[in-house]
């Protein structure tokens, strides 16, 4: 399985974040990038705490940042760890912490300088 690297690649001031998480990097493994945004957005709203939206959902072209490759690119990782299950598998400090973040913490995905 391949290791996708997520970059957020618009300025923190662009009105399509509207007013959601901005990750600073993110790795998830899966056969491609489709697949990888597809469980990235997932994993996002998984990780938002009971009742929260990420952003303002109903006026986002994508339900998660994630997802738009206007926001973040996606590229192919040159790192090891491509096995196992198609998952989030590290996660760098979000560029505007949300309430996300302390599951993101609970869960020990956080990569100190990832």
């Amino acid at each position: 399985m391949t290791l996708w690297i997520f970059k957020p690649v618009a300025a923190p001031d662009e009105p399509r974040w509207l007013n959601g998480p901005i990750w600073s990097r993110l790795t998830v493994r899966a056969p491609n990038a489709g697949s990888a945004r597809f469980l990235a957005a997932r994993w996002e709203s998984r990780m938002m705490q009971p009742g929260g939206e990420v952003g303002a959902v109903a006026e986002m072209d994508y339900q998660s940042a994630l997802a738009d490759p206007a926001l973040y690119e996606v590229t192919e990782a040159d790192l090891p760890g491509n096995y196992g299950p198609d998952e989030v598998v590290e996660v760098a400090a979000p560029l505007r912490p949300t309430p996300a973040w302390d599951n993101v913490l609970a869960r020990g995905l956080y990569v100190p300088g990832a």
